[in-house]
């Protein structure tokens, strides 16, 4: 335990500087569902919806893709809704 006047001078230090931001370690994912897409941001930690023609055209347009290009699509249409 410490003293109010140790708790004081504790509080009064300087915050220490920050790291270097990591690289992202969370992928982007996405679920299909019967009424629609449901894709999960990694980086925005948020979701959007694609429904009709838009979930069709991401479907189409990641079918085969690496993870890594499956991000980059995501990342860009979430940055986009917002």
């Amino acid at each position: 335990m410490y003293c109010l006047e140790v708790i004081h001078s504790i509080n009064e230090r300087a915050a220490r500087k920050g790291r270097a931001p990591r690289q992202q370690s969370r992928d982007c994912s996405f679920n299909v569902t019967s009424r629609g897409i449901i894709l999960h941001s990694a980086s925005h930690r948020d979701t959007t919806f694609l429904s009709g023609l838009a979930a069709d055209k991401f479907v189409a347009r990641v079918k085969g893709l690496q993870q890594s290009a499956v991000n980059s699509i995501i990342e860009s249409i979430c940055s986009k809704s917002r």
